[in-house]
Formats: structure tokens, sequence, C-alpha cells
């Protein structure tokens, strides 16, 4: 049920590939359209992580029946169209398997390769390493790790003035796939989908009304999660689904989510049927302007 330590255990594949390609691609970029400055209105960063490069830090985590775990998340912006981030995590299990210890550093890099305004679509890749430092009583890799992020973001900006109240809603997803650079094989490949509708956005960019001050800054989502250790030093290779329905409190600073885990399978319901996720961000550039300085 700890869906976002997998992310933090796995997001890095052909770390000098990716960064080749996204430094070829990035001169043909446009700098990114920045967000409406009063308000977010889109969540892209709960259960995987953001297309958009951006300087923000959070706290998340996640309890069920007999595990709880715990991430620190930094990401600061290198040029309008990358930057590079930080992962560390804690986890905890109870039970039989009674354990509490920090997984391994997360590192990463993130280039937008393809930017389309007209049609409201972000993508991006992200080369990551994992270094082994953390706790093999909690599941940490004793090897290091590569791997790439594919990032994307969709937007329904170009539905018909007919259909205009679906222009609220916004597709976010992650899906990467990583594996030992030394030691035996283990190959694990995890994917989120994320679906989510602005109650704010519907409101100022639709119908133009006025509603409560709190409302407007909720959007509900519904996420999808799919892993899979394609080979591993653990014993079982079974697939793990999970359905996370939630709902975030956003403005231009302060992001606050919540979400029910849903174990779909057997796998996915090891530590529990159910599970509670949260997350705590921060949009540092909004707190700090000088932040927001890029060296690129």
């Amino acid at each position: 049920m700890n869906v976002r330590i997998a992310i933090g255990r796995a997001r890095r594949a052909g770390w000098l590939i990716s960064i080749g390609l996204s430094l070829a691609a990035a001169p043909w970029l446009a700098e990114p359209a920045r967000a409406d400055l009063d308000q977010r209105y889109f969540v892209g960063n709960f259960l995987g992580y953001s297309a958009q490069p951006s300087d923000y830090i959070s706290l998340s985590g996640s309890v069920s029946r007999s595990a709880a775990s715990g991430l620190l998340y930094v990401e600061k912006t290198v040029s309008s169209v990358s930057s590079l981030s930080l992962s560390a995590s804690i986890q905890h299990y109870g039970g039989n398997d009674h354990a509490t210890g920090w997984n391994n550093l997360d590192f990463s890099y993130k280039q937008t390769v393809l930017l389309w305004d007209a049609s409201d679509f972000l993508l991006s890749l992200g080369p990551n390493l994992e270094v082994p430092n953390g706790d093999e009583s909690v599941g940490a890799s004793p090897h290091t790790k590569a791997g790439a992020d594919l990032l994307f973001v969709k937007g329904l900006v170009e539905v018909p003035d007919s259909l205009a109240a679906l222009r609220a809603f916004q597709f976010e997803g992650d899906y990467f796939w990583d594996a030992n650079v030394s030691g035996p094989s283990e190959n694990l490949l995890f994917t989120n989908t994320e679906i989510e509708y602005s109650i704010g956005y519907l409101d100022k960019y639709v119908t133009g009304a006025q509603v409560n001050e709190f409302l407007s800054h909720l959007t509900p989502h519904l996420d999808f999660e799919y892993a899979q250790y394609l080979s591993t030093r653990e014993n079982s290779l079974a697939p793990d689904f999970e359905l996370t329905p939630g709902i975030a409190w956003i403005n231009r600073i302060f992001e606050i989510n919540l979400g029910v885990q849903i174990g779909m399978n057997h796998s996915s319901t090891a530590t529990g049927n159910v599970g509670f996720v949260w997350l705590f961000g921060v949009s540092l550039d909004e707190v700090w302007p000088a932040l927001g300085w890029t060296p690129f």
C-alpha cells in the first residue's frame, strides 16, 4: 500500500541517453506558460510526480494496517524547462515483520521535451539514480539503480463550447522503469494515471460564477496505480493494482492532499485492504521569489 515509497525507490534508465535526448530537444522548446498567479488548480504530484518542472517541496506519507511511511521530496528548477530533485523516505513495518529504517536516496533530473499550448499538453523525461545507502531491513536495495521516468499532463481546453464543463478535467501520468546497475537482475515497472476535476478552474474559466472561497480551492481526483517487478531478488513477481480516490485543497502556495488507497488484488493487500495517503506541499518560489532563480 506504500506507493510513494515504491516510487521513491524506483524513479531512475539510460542516464546518459535520456540526458542527451533532453538537452538536444531543449533549444526547440518554447518557455512553458506560467500557471495562474492567483491560484494553482491541478494536483500533479500526489502519487506520481508532476511533468512541469517547479520549485517545490513536499512531505507525504501513507498508513495501512501493518505499515507506515514518510517521504520528503525537494525539487529545484535549473532552467524554465528543467529541474533537479532529491527524495528521501522512511519506512515502518509492524506485525511479524517489525522494522523501521530509511530507504535509499533518490536523485532525478526532469526535462520538458514537448509542449503544445494549443492542446494543453506537456511531456517530460526524467533519468534517475538511486544510491544504496538505505536499510535493507525495510527493503532498501543494496545495489545502485538507474532508470527513466516519462511524465505527461493533458488538459481539455480544445473541447467545444457545448462541452465547456469538460475543460475543468485534466489527465496526468507518471510511467517509469528501473533496474540494478550492479548485482542481481531486478527490474521494476510502475505507472500512475490521475484524473482531476478542478472546481476553481471551472468557476473562473468556464462558468464565471463565484463560489465559496474554500470550495474554489478543491480538486477531487482519482488515481490508478500499477506496479510489478519483472525480475527481482524478492519472492513475488505478481502485479500490484491500486485505486486511490482523493481530494486536494490548493492555492498558489500550499497543497494539502488526502486520499484512500484501495488494494485491487492480492499483491496490493499484503499490508491491508485499505490505506490512508496524504501530502503537504509548498511552492517555494511563491514563498520566497528569489528561489525561482535559475542558472540557465
